[in-house]
């Protein structure tokens, strides 16, 4: 089991990560961590719709898939605004 010193560290290692990997996402202070995670799978589909990591994927099938997952993260996020 960690210790609550290492958990702390751990949580805050993956926050600097994110804000690194993702500098336009949002605040802690301004969204909610349902806002956070939904802004980072957008992120994350954006960078996978191109060639991650230098990968040569299937262009088509992957702008296809990203732009299906997308618009559901999309409808995902304007769920999470009305409630």
């Amino acid at each position: 089991m960690l210790s609550t010193s290492t958990n702390t560290s751990t949580k805050l290692l993956g926050y600097i990560h994110v804000c690194i990997m993702f500098p336009t996402m949002p605040t802690l202070e301004s969204a909610s961590p349902e806002q956070l995670l939904a802004a980072t799978v957008h992120r994350l589909l954006d960078w996978l719709s191109g060639a991650p990591a230098g990968l040569k994927l299937n262009q088509p099938l992957t702008q296809a898939l990203s732009a299906f997952f997308s618009y559901h993260v999309h409808l995902w996020i304007l769920y999470l605004g009305k409630t």
